[in-house]
């Protein structure tokens, strides 16, 4: 009689052998996933920032494009995936798809300063100009394929993982995520201006090779046909999701306090860079700043797992907002010289890399679970739109200010503390509905 333990998701059946192979698998493509998402972004900003553009250009291209092309893309993408069936699956194929699309754009970027000299030969633009143009149409091919691939990525680990494993897996995509921007901010981003190009060459190599041999490697299981009545046209399906997203009043105070903890952390963490470069903080400095800061938030993140479990998300999550705008208004007080700034900037983005070590859970514990996909990237369209508003118009404010990036301590901090009196006015909802003992989602 064969007594092994077994481990299940929908038609996948895995031994403990078979369950190691699965993880392995996911998470050598998660390292090549989060190796590319950590680097390319931060190159392109410091290429960007080099070239002379200003502070709202920079915040259209690595922040409001993106956000952009989540609101159009991902809604539409993850719809059609749900709904293919192939012999690869129905993730895998969009996936193997998307890589190499990510892998041209990544090249293109490397090149871009070439591409730009040529065109400037041969027309009337600037090297400078053709540059910043070639950077910016890679950058969106780049996006396109990341946006798309990231959230059928993330669907596909529930399509085969085990869910009743989910928990410990998404601890150790955390970790892999941390240590591969712990590698390349500590030994690699000092290079960013000197050698850009082998450092986008390098992370091509390893994203395409990394993540296609996870594609090919791991199987997905076979799904049921979708009925015939539940296939409904595009104004249909469209009218549906809006309904079932965006009706009930206090699922739109959860999303406005997810979007708000947002907001007020990624004023700092998107213009880091440029506010190190006016102290003159060597970008060697600042690449082992960051890797300080994944590191700690690498030493929290199984406590803050177990500390949210045990008293709730919420409450971590607007605890740690009042901490985030306490730590920025000291900030706006005290950074005056390089040490200082680099203090405070790794005490803010930690305090950040806990909150969300913290509350990974927070929307699988308010969400009802029977639309959780749904409403949760429903959530994901109205942080994007106000991203999308957002970082410009503080691109052009700090344009307007002459750079005078202190005060991002000081838009942090008040952000921040709204999010927290937010979440204060969610928790009594959420009290209202069972809290933490007793929640059941309306």
């Amino acid at each position: 009689m064969n007594d092994q333990k077994v481990w299940r998701n929908g038609t996948l059946i895995y031994t403990s052998s078979g369950l190691i192979m699965l993880f392995f698998l996911l998470l050598m493509g998660d390292f090549a996933w989060s190796l590319k998402d950590r680097s390319v972004g931060q190159i392109l900003q410091l290429l960007i920032k080099e070239s002379g553009a200003s502070d709202t250009i920079n915040a259209l291209l690595t922040m409001s494009l993106p956000a952009a092309l989540g609101v159009i893309l991902t809604p539409i993408a993850c719809y059609r995936s749900d709904r293919c069936r192939s012999r690869w699956g129905r993730r895998i194929p969009y996936l193997i798809y998307l890589t190499p699309v990510a892998s041209v754009a990544i090249v293109g970027m490397a090149y871009s300063s070439d591409i730009g000299d040529y065109i400037a030969q041969h027309t009337s633009y600037s090297a400078t100009n053709a540059t910043l143009l070639m950077l910016g149409i890679f950058w969106a091919l780049f996006e396109f394929s990341s946006v798309v691939a990231g959230a059928l990525f993330t669907a596909l680990v529930n399509d085969v993982v085990p869910h009743q494993m989910l928990g410990r897996f998404y601890g150790a995509f955390r970790c892999i995520s941390l240590g591969a921007g712990i590698i390349f901010n500590a030994w690699f981003f000092g290079f960013a201006s000197t050698h850009p190009k082998i450092l986008f060459l390098g992370v091509c190599i390893i994203y395409t090779v990394g993540f296609l041999v996870m594609c090919f490697g791991v199987k997905e299981g076979t799904y049921p046909e979708e009925p015939e009545e539940a296939r409904k046209g595009g104004f249909g399906a469209v009218g549906e999701y809006l309904r079932v997203s965006f009706s009930k009043p206090y699922y739109l105070l959860v999303f406005g306090f997810s979007t708000m903890t947002w907001l007020g952390m990624v004023s700092f963490a998107n213009y880091g860079m440029f506010y190190a470069k006016s102290l003159d903080v060597s970008m060697d400095h600042f690449g082992k700043a960051i890797a300080i800061t994944y590191g700690l938030s690498l030493v929290f993140s199984y406590p803050m797992g177990m500390l949210a479990d045990r008293i709730h998300p919420l409450k971590v999550a607007i605890f740690l907002m009042f901490v985030y705008s306490l730590v920025a208004i000291c900030g706006y007080f005290t950074v005056t010289t390089k040490m200082t700034f680099l203090i405070f900037y790794v005490l803010c983005i930690a305090t950040a890399g806990v909150f969300f070590n913290g509350t990974a859970a927070l929307l699988p514990r308010l969400l009802p679970q029977d639309n959780f996909a749904t409403m949760s990237s429903g959530e994901g369209i109205i942080r994007s739109l106000a991203m999308m508003i957002y970082l410009p118009v503080l691109g052009w404010f700090l344009d307007w200010t002459n750079h005078h990036y202190v005060y991002l301590f000081l838009i942090a901090s008040v952000g921040c503390f709204l999010a927290a009196l937010i979440g204060l006015f969610l928790y009594r909802k959420f009290m209202a509905y069972g809290g933490p003992d007793n929640y059941q989602a309306p």
